[in-house]
Parts: structure tokens; sequence; C-alpha cells
């Protein structure tokens, strides 16, 4: 098959460090407390990965699933250091009453 020609949407669902990201981001967790192995020895960070993204995608439409503990000034800083412009929406996901997570959707208004 073949891929399609353009793309509506990057979805990003990043490791958030495991059962300890609650202390990792104690007071506020933010896209550099996001760890991923790059290879050779080197990681990235979150922050990384949505500048990486935003270039790739023109800065259209990104949803980053994120803990329910993250900051969102310190995630909009981030997204504006990436290059988006426009709201920066961050979705609460509840569960049973309780927030479970966070989905962020950016670059809403590049359609």
């Amino acid at each position: 098959t073949s891929l399609p020609t353009t793309i509506d949407i990057v979805f990003l669902s990043p490791p958030w460090g495991g059962m300890t990201y609650e202390k990792v981001g104690k007071h506020g967790y933010d896209l550099k407390c996001i760890k991923i192995d790059a290879g050779n020895g080197t990681t990235r960070d979150g922050e990384f990965l949505l500048q990486r993204v935003g270039v790739a995608s023109g800065h259209k439409t990104v949803g980053y699933f994120l803990p329910r503990n993250v900051n969102g000034t310190l995630f909009a800083r981030s997204a504006l250091k990436a290059g988006f412009s426009g709201p920066v929406v961050l979705e609460q996901n509840v569960v049973n009453g309780k927030l479970k997570t966070v989905t962020s959707y950016l670059g809403l208004d590049s359609e």
C-alpha cells in the first residue's frame, strides 16, 4: 500500500517515565521530563520531539497525549518554541470522575 499524500493529524504518545512520572514532574510535568532513547547513548526529550514533528507536519494539527500533572503553561511555551501558533487546547480525560490524562491539540487554526 502507499502512504497518503497529505497527513491530517499527527498523534504523539511518548513514554512519560514509567511509574515515577508523578515524582519526576512533581511541580508540574513538562515535555523536558520525557526522555526518549535516540540511540548511541543519547536521549531526546518531548520538547525536541514536538519541534521535529512540527517541522515535519508543517505545523498542522498535532495531538499530544500527556500525563495528568502536565504544566499547561510550560507545555504552551514548548509549543511556541516549536513554531506552533494559535490555540493550545488541553482536553482533560476523566474516567469515573477522576482525571487520568490530558490530550493537547495544536495547530488547529492551520486548516
